[in-house]
């Protein structure tokens, strides 16, 4: 079969995003948005090997893995070796069986239209179909992961435990799948909290000025400790004064879990008639 260059490239960069996102969905680990166009590019260069006539079943091994570090830590960004290893084996164990999946293809069905070899698969196919199947695989994966999410989280309600200033609240939190509120400048995610269940937090004077909805001539105490983000509701647009806990942890199947990189926005209103007094982002495994 005659590889073409150019073809190649495009189907590995497609199946390496494919993987990329199954892992995603597999760890519940963000993605980062730049992070994993690169990698795809990356996956996808890294299949020309398949050009080498030479290459044993060491040196393909020992290549797929180290460029599956270097996808691993250019498209999850992780900060910590657990991290790490999540995302990495995740993605690997995905790569494996695909790899398998074509090797039986290959030696059973012998395709004039694919060829797998040194670890990377070629598909001889028509440009406009690939980019047809991206958009399918992709559109399948959208809806998958939202209906995943809505599963995960249904009706349940999380003890989350903030601590402000050598105080502490426990809260209720509600994860609305709704919610991908962050923070602009500093890109921190952005749970939404009742006033009144973070109350103990402030002073008396600082629960006044933030029942004010006022942004201007914040009260000295909340210098530095306060800021205010804009929020777009149904029919409403408004700004919130987000304040950075000190430590956050939440309860997660029978285990208590600190959540890094949280801001929390204030609202001077009842969520649910009390049956829960905090917002959390849909994101909120990711946090962790």
């Amino acid at each position: 079969m005659v590889i073409y260059a150019d073809v190649l490239v495009c189907v590995n960069v497609l199946i390496t995003y494919i993987f990329l996102v199954c892992s995603r969905v597999v760890t519940n680990l963000p993605t980062s948005k730049w992070g994993i166009v690169l990698s795809s590019a990356v996956g996808g260069l890294s299949s020309l090997v398949i050009l080498y006539d030479d290459a044993g079943i060491v040196f393909s091994v020992g290549y797929r893995l180290v460029v599956s570090v270097v996808i691993t830590c250019l498209a999850f960004l992780p900060s910590k070796i657990r991290g790490f290893l999540k995302c990495y084996s995740s993605f690997v164990g995905i790569s494996m069986l695909f790899g398998g999946v074509m090797y039986f293809v290959e030696v059973t069905f012998k395709p004039h239209s694919i060829t797998y070899h040194n670890g990377t698969v070629y598909f001889d196919m028509n440009i406009k179909y690939l980019i047809g199947c991206t958009f399918i695989i992709y559109g399948v994966f959208l809806v998958a992961n939202y209906f995943l999410q809505q599963k995960a989280f249904k009706n349940e309600v999380y003890t989350v435990n903030v601590s402000f200033r050598n105080i502490e609240v426990a809260l209720r939190g509600f994860v609305d799948t709704g919610n991908n509120l962050t923070d602009g400048l500093t890109g921190k995610t952005v749970f939404v909290a009742e006033l009144k269940a973070v109350a103990p937090l402030f002073t008396y004077e600082e629960l006044i000025y933030l029942k004010s909805d006022e942004i201007e001539n914040i009260p000295d105490s909340l210098q530095g400790v306060i800021r205010f983000i804009p929020c777009q509701t149904v029919g409403d647009s408004l700004f919130l004064p987000v304040f950075t806990p000190h430590e956050m942890e939440v309860k997660l199947n029978n285990k208590k879990v600190g959540l890094n990189n949280v801001c929390i926005a204030v609202a001077d209103k009842s969520f649910a008639d009390g049956e829960y007094n905090l917002i959390l982002n849909k994101n909120i495994y990711d946090l962790g």
